[in-house]
């Protein structure tokens, strides 16, 4: 684990305008091993990009899984 994040945030349809909550993708890598992390969240927030810190610096990575409704 390195001592300088890039964190950065996205805006973009991620969900293609399917259901209600359209959250932003927050990526997180880390300069010194090039690890990424990624997380979906309800907006861009400094306690967002702080909560993604804190997990690289654990190394625990949270994994959501989900199917596409019939």
């Amino acid at each position: 684990f390195g001592e300088l994040l890039q964190i950065d945030g996205s805006q973009e349809a991620w969900l293609e305008g399917r259901g209600q909550l359209q959250p932003d993708l927050i990526n997180a890598v880390d300069d010194a091993t090039g690890r990424a992390f990624m997380q979906f969240a309800p907006a861009e927030s400094t306690e967002r990009f702080m909560l993604l810190a804190a997990l690289m610096a654990s190394a625990v990575v949270m994994v959501a899984f989900g199917r596409a409704a019939p």
